[in-house]
């Protein structure tokens, strides 16, 4: 059962498995640039497994989920990056991302890290404006960055001190 206090909450990929993948499903189902996972299972590994990441979701100001997203904290090394971000179709252009991005960037802070970093399709143009717009730049191209035949850019934001 996923917790209903607003904001983030970090949660177990496996406990809510179900949520999670539905979620993710109707996002993929909505953006021809998300990279679809065709099992439960499949985004189980990719987030746990693959990427040994941190899942939070986050919930409206009544406890309604409204997305999620990992994050992958490496040890020795001055950045964190933005594995994922989801959010419901129906709760985008809300705020929501910049919330998310807000709150990672915080994660990364009180970590000590002194970069943060994602990677998104090069065709995700709605997503790169919008990363762009909250001081995300665009470090490098990588082809085939998942296997998939797609190129992506991989963006980066230094984080000061607040």
């Amino acid at each position: 059962m996923l917790p209903k206090k607003p904001g983030a909450n970090k949660i177990s990929v496996e406990e809510n498995l179900n949520e999670l993948f539905a979620l993710d499903a109707k996002v993929t189902q909505a953006s021809p640039y998300i990279l679809p996972l065709e099992t439960p299972e499949a985004l189980l590994n990719f987030l746990t497994k693959d990427h040994k990441s941190d899942t939070y979701i986050w919930n409206d100001s009544n406890g309604n989920l409204v997305g999620f997203f990992s994050i992958i904290n490496p040890l020795n090394e001055a950045l964190i990056e933005v594995l994922n971000i989801c959010i419901d179709p129906d709760s985008q252009r809300q705020g929501y991302g910049k919330k998310i991005m807000l709150f990672a960037e915080k994660l990364a802070r009180e970590a000590g890290k002194k970069k943060i970093k994602l990677v998104t399709n090069i065709k995700n143009t709605p997503a790169i404006t919008f990363y762009k717009s909250i001081g995300y730049t665009i470090v490098q191209e990588i082809k085939n960055y998942y296997s998939d035949g797609e190129t992506r850019y991989m963006l980066e934001k230094s984080l000061s001190e607040k």
